[in-house]
């Protein structure tokens, strides 16, 4: 049974007549005798019962009847969800990114698998990237702790959360008899030469 031939049994049952449903149908009487034939041997039963050219819903056609106007229902609702559209058909992610292409292997591997997602680029400044946000022009941003400090008023208020990624440490690999093989820790002078 698919959703037009539903249809068609609600309009039925609400008249319980061949040919007032085939009148609000736009279609002939044995045009609709045939619907109703056919939702009948698909379900191996009968849903009227018949008196003389009357037709009367019997339990069977009570019980449809209920199960189609709840798939309609929702079918329905369904309609006006994507007919609002509320979900684009192709949905995108604007990401600020650092233009030094970090991301690129891990939004490959997001776009994969999220194809429907489409991942959109823009390399802009930090501060840049942070008024995007904040017009909610851009989704993901990369900036600075500063820049961060400077909006953390306007981030709240809309909340906006942030994480840190990145750390302002450096990791050096020196060779063993180095002079800094020993240290836990160096001050970026001391590396000048």
């Amino acid at each position: 049974m698919n959703i037009l031939q539903m249809q068609q049994f609600q309009i039925i049952a609400k008249h319980e007549s061949i040919a007032l449903a085939a009148d609000e149908l736009f279609i002939s009487s044995s045009a609709v005798s045939k619907v109703l034939k056919n939702i009948e041997t698909e379900f191996n039963c009968s849903f009227f019962d018949r008196i003389g050219r009357k037709i009367y819903l019997n339990q069977n056609g009570t019980v449809l009847l209920e199960y189609i106007d709840n798939i309609l229902s929702n079918y329905d609702s369904m309609l006006q969800y994507f007919n609002a559209n509320h979900t684009p058909k192709n949905s995108s992610i604007i990401l600020c990114d650092l233009g030094e292409n970090i991301l690129d292997k891990s939004i490959n591997t997001f776009s994969q698998k999220y194809p429907y997602l489409r991942v959109k680029k823009e390399t802009v400044s930090f501060e840049k990237s942070l008024e995007l946000l904040l017009k909610k022009k851009a989704d993901i941003i990369f900036t600075d702790h500063l820049s961060i400090e400077k909006h953390q008023v306007e981030m709240i208020e809309q909340h906006i959360e942030s994480t840190f990624l990145f750390k302002n440490n450096l990791f050096l690999a020196v060779p063993l008899n180095s002079k800094y093989a020993t240290a836990k820790e160096l001050d970026l002078n001391q590396l000048q030469s």
